[in-house]
């Protein structure tokens, strides 16, 4: 299969170095997006936003705009590596087969966690979603849901072929179709590579025992990665793809939603059309003018007020990702790692009204009224 993207193209002349060498990413991307196309197949996961080959390209696209031209001349060929397979994989944990799917309640950690369910806020906010499903979508939503919140460490214990018992026998074809695809790998590469996977849901990227700013994989000076650089441009280009192809309006048209949660994803979904830097190019000297804004039109409120919260927790999350790569960049080995985004804002219009900011104010003293 053909890159299509300067990253990739980078992540792949990796094979001309020595511990690298047997490693082949277009065989890799034509495997994998085989395997993403399967996620869905069984019902699982199939009113969900799409996890398949569109969004991994998607996401690589992003990089090209994302990386600033002053960290990406110190990207090393396993940098783009470690980036690229981690966007390729990040999201395969969500492949379920039948088998698995079919023999759930032998599961006891799955048993474990339906029992769980009522015990908490959360749990009780999951059971009342499924009230008017029929037996057959309540027992799939529950079963996505278990596998939605571990797919992260599935896909680590894939790829690093450390197995706990959490998911039973039947994963064993994904796993060792897994295992087969990066056997050419260095050990400590794949183990770096779990983490970065596992990592996207996380909120642990200061641990640079886990995600070290400098791991070395062989005895060529460029055989080296920033594991923590590596994880946070996985969490952002998967936290910024939120456009409509993501969710192809034939496919919302064809699909019976039975989860609240997949329409409300998909709805405030359609109508967002780019994502990417405020003006027409990064200026590095400015430390004001690395915004991105996700640009979007919508005919009805619902969903826009859906976009608009989405956008304010995008913002958070790019704020934090920026306090870990500048408490990185204090060290040497991180000090040319550069992540300058420090904010996320949305252009989103309604059909028909003057475009104009919205702002709400917390009244702290009703608040307090209410609590006390």
């Amino acid at each position: 299969m053909e890159l299509n993207t300067p990253a990739e193209i980078k992540a792949d002349s990796t094979r001309q170095l020595p511990s690298f060498r047997s490693f082949s990413l277009p065989g890799v991307r034509q495997q994998v997006a085989t395997l993403l196309s399967l996620i869905g197949r069984e019902g699982i996961f199939s009113t969900y936003t799409a996890h398949d080959i569109t969004h991994i390209d998607a996401m690589l696209k992003m990089l090209e705009w994302l990386v600033p031209p002053s960290t990406e001349s110190a990207m090393t060929p396993v940098d783009w590596l470690l980036i690229v397979l981690a966007i390729y994989l990040h999201d395969l944990g969500m492949l379920v087969t039948s088998d698995e799917y079919h023999g759930r309640n032998e599961s006891s950690e799955y048993v474990s966690w339906l029992q769980e369910l009522g015990a908490s806020a959360d749990g009780r906010e999951y059971l009342a979603r499924t009230n008017r499903m029929t037996v057959d979508e309540k027992e799939r939503f529950l079963f996505q849901e278990f596998v939605r919140r571990g797919h992260g460490q599935r896909v680590r214990e894939w790829i690093t072929g450390r197995h706990s018992r959490t998911w039973g026998p039947d994963v064993k074809p994904i796993a060792a179709t897994v295992a087969e695809l990066l056997k050419p790998l260095p050990v400590r590469f794949k183990d770096h590579l779990g983490s970065v996977c596992e990592s996207h849901h996380r909120s642990d990227l200061d641990k640079t025992d886990i995600y070290p700013l400098f791991a070395r994989f062989g005895n060529d000076s460029t055989e080296t990665a920033n594991v923590q650089y590596a994880a946070i441009l996985l969490r952002t280009t998967d936290l910024l793809h939120v456009t409509k192809d993501r969710t192809p309006s034939q496919l919302y048209q064809l699909i019976r939603f039975s989860d609240p949660k997949s329409v409300g994803e998909w709805d405030k979904q359609l109508g967002a059309f780019a994502v990417g830097p405020k003006g027409r190019e990064l200026d590095e000297s400015d430390p004001h003018g690395a915004v991105i804004v996700i640009h979007a039109d919508f005919t009805e409120e619902r969903p826009l007020f859906a976009l608009q919260e989405y956008v304010a927790y995008a913002d958070a999350q790019i704020k934090q990702s920026r306090r870990w790569i500048e408490k990185s960049q204090e060290t040497t080995d991180g000090r040319n790692f550069s992540f300058p985004w420090h904010e996320v804002t949305g252009d989103i219009r309604l059909e028909g009204v003057p475009p104009h900011p919205l702002r709400f104010e917390l009244d702290r003293g009703r608040l307090l009224d209410l609590l006390v």
